[in-house]
């Protein structure tokens, strides 16, 4: 079982606060194995601006930003270990567009590590392709076993440290939510593709040991 599944979305990909804040809690939490998943950032825009053309800028972006995640929670006492989604063949994208996720490798990597797992993924022609945040975060989740599945508030406000930051977890459908106050926190990759998930701060939730929570998003009924 995964002590947590974590999504890092596009926009807190290039926010050094968030990352510190991030890896900060993540160090607290104390795991057997845990799952970070990522796609790409805005360094994507920076590459295309070299003159590379987008689709490979999106890899090159991914493998790339991979690595920089590793080396950075590594500066923090985390052990990682990074893996981009074809390698191994660690997840598979279907001809019919269904991502599968080598369960029994993810089991073998050893306890106490967290695995960066980036959304470049190996293709039906055994390619690497690159696949949505979301669809990803919802296949390691349907297929591997997480105490927490969490995506991140975009609102600065709630990435800074306070005396207490321990909320109350409250329940609601993502209709519920995008018609509330929390409609803003939520990042983009998961408007136009729900996944059920906690939205949580990066801060740890130290009664609970998992990150603290704004609200759990459940299947709209």
């Amino acid at each position: 079982m995964l002590t947590y599944l974590a999504a890092i979305d596009y926009q807190n990909l290039d926010n050094p606060l968030f990352l510190k804040s991030f890896a900060e809690a993540a160090k607290q939490v104390k795991i057997k194995r845990a799952v970070i998943v990522h796609a790409d950032s805005d360094y994507t825009e920076r590459l295309i601006q070299t003159g590379m053309m987008r689709e490979d800028a999106v890899k090159r972006s991914m493998q790339d930003l991979n690595h920089r995640l590793v080396s950075f929670f590594a500066d923090f006492g985390l052990a990682c270990i990074g893996i981009n989604g074809f390698q191994r063949g660690t997840v598979r994208l279907s001809s019919e567009g269904e991502l599968a996720v080598d369960k029994a490798f993810m089991q073998r990597l050893p306890e106490g590590t967290v695995t960066v797992l980036s959304a470049l993924v190996k293709g039906p022609d055994g390619e690497p392709v690159a696949v949505r945040l979301s669809e990803l975060l919802h296949a390691v989740r349907q297929q591997l076993n997480a105490e927490q599945t969490c995506i991140f508030t975009l609102d600065a406000a709630d990435q800074i440290i306070t005396k207490s930051h321990n909320n109350p977890e409250i329940e609601l459908t993502f209709s519920q939510i995008m018609g509330s106050s929390l409609s803003d926190k939520i990042p983009s990759e998961f408007i136009d593709h729900p996944v059920e998930s906690t939205l949580c701060k990066p801060l740890i939730n130290n009664s609970l040991n998992k990150f603290s929570s704004l609200a759990k998003i459940i299947n709209n009924a």
